[in-house]
């Protein structure tokens, strides 16, 4: 199960990536470098490139979801990072960019870390497959401080906001988002029967506030800088 849960992440790592690169050429062409508004994101959910970018992100979250729920996090998570790779090679295509040598060994480098370190957590990582309640408000509170920071941030350095901040906030968030997917896809899963009983309402609320706002520092970053992937695996 575990195998296969590493493939839905690999699967979901290339969808992710593809997304975001369709998504970023989609925002970065109807703003043109400028901050993102509100009327500007209406006129993406128009824009054909941007939505097929939308189905991509949502078909790789899936995928990240369901692998999230059926192995470790340590052995998930780190497969994210292939989509970075990903959307460099797929973004170098698009602007007829040549990949120079050092780029090269970058990309090199972390795929072949990101493998290593799945292979030896796939066999060290001890799955812990109860999260008490009392430590799954921990993380849900910890969660709060985060959106707080960030949100505040962005309302008031809104257009001083660089995009690398916009990702920082974006990967801390969906960090978090990840967390909480899993712990929910364990509670929906629980042998009890309960099901949708077992799930906190307040993780669920957390969920929502960390992936609208994230998805929204996402977008940001496309307008004001360079591509790049970001997102809940």
């Amino acid at each position: 199960m575990v195998w296969v849960a590493v493939l839905l992440a690999v699967l979901g790592a290339f969808c992710l990536a593809l997304g975001a690169q369709k998504q970023g050429s989609a925002v970065k062409a109807d703003t043109g470098g400028l901050a993102l508004s509100s009327n500007g994101f209406l006129r993406l959910l128009r824009n054909p490139r941007w939505v097929l970018g939308l189905l991509l992100l949502s078909l790789g979250m899936g995928m990240n979801a369901v692998a999230l729920v059926s192995a470790p996090l340590t052995v998930v998570q780190p497969i994210g990072a292939i989509a970075l790779v990903i959307t460099t090679v797929v973004n170098a295509r698009d602007q007829d960019i040549t990949i120079n040598r050092a780029t090269m060994v970058s990309i090199a480098a972390c795929v072949t870390g990101s493998a290593l370190f799945v292979l030896l957590a796939v066999n060290v990582t001890q799955e812990n497959h109860h999260v008490s309640q009392e430590d799954e408000l921990t993380i849900v509170l910890l969660l709060a401080l985060a959106v707080g920071v960030f949100g505040t941030l962005a309302v008031m350095f809104r257009h001083r906001m660089s995009a690398f901040v916009y990702i920082l906030g974006a990967g801390v968030l969906f960090g978090f988002v990840a967390v909480l997917t899993r712990i929910i896809g364990k509670h929906l899963l629980d042998p009890n029967g309960l099901a949708l009983l077992n799930v906190q309402w307040y993780s669920v609320v957390a969920i929502a506030a960390a992936g609208g706002l994230g998805s929204w520092f996402v977008q940001s970053a496309y307008s004001g800088g360079r591509r790049t992937s970001s997102s809940p695996g």
